[in-house]
């Protein structure tokens, strides 16, 4: 904690003469602890702790080392990083590239450009399934889905039209013309109520 809080290495000689330190149990196992921080532009991502259950001072080379160590590791998570961050840029061009490849070749087809928009939001945001809903007087009709269970698709079939309470996410939509997420249906108004559109 020491370590990152204060942003710099941390060399404990003897664990049990440091009188910051409270973890007293620990003390008795662990007499010798070296915390040299992970640091990302002056933030710390991370720490190496190494410890030694004699009392044994690390040497400023070994010290140094382990700096070392820690700026390498700092520069493998970062390139890590921005390696995931240009697989899922690319991955969200390809997908835009997909759909519009399907639109200009479906001209007057909603269905396929539908599917494709759908697919690529399920499959980028690793979603299980997805629904894609068109606004009507009446509720919400179905027009794509992607992966639903064959309980919900049956029921989507024989009911596509959706037609919401007042306590559901999608009323919610058009009145305040944002994005509605929800970490936990379950929480929600609607899921309480039991409004069999949203159950």
């Amino acid at each position: 904690g020491r370590t990152v809080l204060d942003r710099k290495t941390v060399h404990i000689a003897d664990l049990q003469a440091d009188p910051e330190y409270t973890f007293k149990e620990a003390a008795e196992i662990v007499r010798t602890v070296l915390g040299v921080p992970l640091l990302r532009t002056g933030v710390p991502i991370g720490v190496i702790i190494l410890s030694r259950t004699t009392l044994r001072p690390f040497t400023d080379k070994k010290i140094e080392l382990v700096e070392t160590f820690a700026d390498q590791a700092v520069i493998a998570i970062e390139n890590t990083r921005l390696l995931n961050e240009l697989r899922e840029s690319l991955q969200q061009q390809t997908a835009t590239a997909d759909v519009l490849k399907v639109i200009s070749s479906s001209p007057g087809d909603l269905a396929p450009v539908f599917k494709a928009m759908l697919e690529n939001a399920v499959h980028i945001c690793e979603a299980k399934f997805g629904t894609m809903l068109r606004a009507e007087e009446s509720g919400y009709r179905v027009v794509a889905m992607q992966g639903p269970p064959p309980a919900y698709a049956a029921e989507r079939q024989r009911n596509p039209v959706l037609r919401v309470g007042p306590t559901n996410p999608l009323a919610r939509v058009p009145a305040s013309r944002q994005l509605q997420h929800i970490a936990d249906i379950r929480t929600e108004g609607a899921y309480l109520d039991r409004d069999p559109a949203f159950v």
